[in-house]
């Protein structure tokens, strides 16, 4: 985009200006603003928010430095009792101390792969020849055994207990806002029997996870993953945002893809066989090893087109911090910028026959020609999720140990229906025929 972009400005009356429209069909409202352009000035209330976009437009925004932060939102108060100042909530210095801090420990996250291939064992051998099951309810267990297992060491059902029903109580909270963005506020802000319920569940797991730093300081057994962060200079407080950031924010990234990849599969079953035969030719070996999991080709193939057509954040906000011109657009102070995977992601101009299933999309060559930001499933610039690689080999060892043991397919009468929550689940599970090979 060489010249200065045409701003849309579509006319809305009333208090809530565009806002009532999103939250009533988010996904519906993104796709029709985004027919009117590249840029699209819109009014939720009294804040001026921008869609954008075109890659190159999101690139200059990624870029930028010192003039963006993440918005304030409805559900900031019970991010910041959850994660603290950790690096999914921090700004600024802070944000850039914790990313250091947390370094070592995803390094680390990195080399777990005994870890994985154990939790998915142990998750399979629950699964029935002939049964109709919700795949993804399965995959949140197991990628919430994953972490908890290579973070904390966590083993015993009481201890996951814990961590299983904070995460329940955080879904069913955001789960309001389709039913009463009212009910949702006040329990976001107030002292109601359900803020009460989350905020206890929340001094659990701090109480948890305290038990587990002094065990490790004490010289008890611990993970590698444990050992690095308590070993990092840093106080009591920020180590607890540390630890449950990493817990928390990446499970269920995980469990999405491998959900949607799985759905996907379900439905074009030449894809299936494929990935079958690769996962039989390089899982020979009933203890999977990282340069195994690096060999998964077509496998990754088919994670990253489940996250292009089914991205876990469908949109990333900033707000402007100073007056800025950027791409030939001037942005007020306390501007919101939108900038959706789900619009670009599935944007013809960038993808041939854009809603069509298909991994070849991400052969080297294919994938190079992109412009750098019509794939960012994971955000992008000094913020993009860090722990993004290991979320990439967790599921591609997932995928190709689900493949290896079961062929999935469609049942009738009940589709995956993506639905914009914290992340965006499928609104009923997914429900799929599992058939051991």
């Amino acid at each position: 985009m060489e010249n200065a972009p045409q701003v849309a400005e579509p006319r809305v009356f009333g208090l809530e200006g565009h806002a009532r429209e999103f939250f009533r069909d988010e996904l519906g409202f993104l796709e029709r603003t985004a027919r009117l352009g590249d840029v699209v000035r819109l009014r939720f209330y009294h804040k001026r928010v921008w869609l954008l976009s075109h890659p190159s437009l999101i690139e200059s925004i990624f870029g930028l430095r010192g003039s963006l932060r993440k918005p304030l939102s409805m559900r900031t108060p019970i991010q910041r009792r959850l994660f603290g100042a950790g690096p999914l909530t921090a700004d600024g210095e802070p944000w850039r101390a914790q990313r250091a801090h947390a370094q070592p420990a995803l390094e680390r996250l990195g080399h777990t792969a005994p870890v994985i291939a154990a939790a998915t064992e142990r998750q399979l051998a629950s699964w029935r020849d002939d049964e109709v099951r919700d795949v993804h309810a399965a995959l949140q267990e197991l990628a919430l055994r994953v972490v908890a297992g290579a973070l904390l060491g966590l083993e015993r059902d009481v201890d996951l207990e814990v961590v299983r029903a904070l995460t329940v109580e955080v879904r069913a909270l955001h789960a309001e806002r389709s039913r009463s963005r009212v009910a949702w506020g006040l329990d976001s802000f107030l002292p109601t029997i359900r803020h009460r319920s989350l905020v206890a569940r929340i001094d659990r797991l701090d109480q948890l996870v305290n038990e587990r730093v002094e065990a490790s300081r004490r010289g008890s057994p611990t993970t590698d993953v444990l050992a690095r962060l308590v070993a990092q200079p840093s106080s009591p407080g920020q180590l607890r945002d540390q630890i449950v950031t990493l817990l928390l924010a990446g499970f269920e990234t995980v469990a999405l893809a491998v959900g949607w990849a799985l759905e996907l599969l379900a439905r074009h079953p030449t894809e299936q066989r494929s990935l079958q035969a690769e996962s039989d030719r390089v899982l020979s070996t009933s203890a999977p090893s990282d340069e195994q999991v690096a060999s998964l080709d077509l496998t990754r193939r088919v994670l990253s087109e489940a996250l292009r057509l089914y991205p876990p954040n469908r949109s990333t906000a900033r707000e402007t911090t100073d007056d800025l011109a950027v791409g030939g657009l001037r942005f007020r102070r306390g501007d919101q910028l939108l900038l959706s995977q789900w619009i670009v992601h599935r944007d013809g101009r960038f993808f041939a026959d854009p809603l069509r299933f298909d991994p070849a999309r991400w052969t080297a060559d294919r994938a190079r020609a992109l412009p750098r930001y019509a794939f960012f499933p994971f955000g992008g610039g000094a913020r993009a999720c860090p722990g993004r690689s290991f979320a990439i080999r967790e599921a591609t060892l997932i995928l190709a140990m689900i493949a290896r043991r079961f062929s999935v397919a469609p049942v009738a009468g009940r589709p995956a229906k993506p639905e914009p929550r914290i992340l965006l689940y499928p609104a009923s599970g997914i429900w799929l025929r599992l058939s051991k090979r």
